[in-house]
């Protein structure tokens, strides 16, 4: 779930089906927006997420939490991570593939930054 189309800001993502689309507002005409599908060269991305955290010694309730993660990395399924229920992210890129594949569960993502050009944000929710 992200923002309804009138709260969203320049450069937000947003899936539409199984697509990912990025808003661009016009600076001519005030209300105009356009709509840009995202291709398929991977996009750098910045995702905060959140970790689940087990302890197997002495710990109280207290003292065991999840843990909030920032992690860096390419944007495998940018268009179909909505559907998938799932983000994929990878670390490395040698001779045009991509490895250290992570895989992070859809409720567990805050917030995805597209690093690849301008500062663009996108509130999951």
């Amino acid at each position: 779930m992200g923002l309804p189309l009138c709260q969203r800001t320049q450069g937000d993502w947003f899936p539409i089906g199984q697509e990912l689309y990025q808003l661009s507002l016009s600076k001519q005409q005030k209300n105009t927006f356009t709509l840009k599908r995202l291709g398929n060269a991977m996009q750098l991305v910045g995702v905060d997420w959140l970790d689940t955290v087990q302890s197997a010694g002495w710990d109280t309730a207290d003292e065991v939490n999840i843990m909030k993660v920032y992690q860096i990395g390419w944007f495998l399924n940018a268009s179909t991570w909505a559907e998938d229920g799932v983000l994929k992210l990878a670390d490395t890129l040698a001779e045009g593939e991509y490895y250290g594949i992570t895989a992070i569960p859809k409720g567990c993502i805050r917030r995805i930054t597209s690093l690849s050009e301008e500062a663009d944000i996108i509130e999951v929710f």
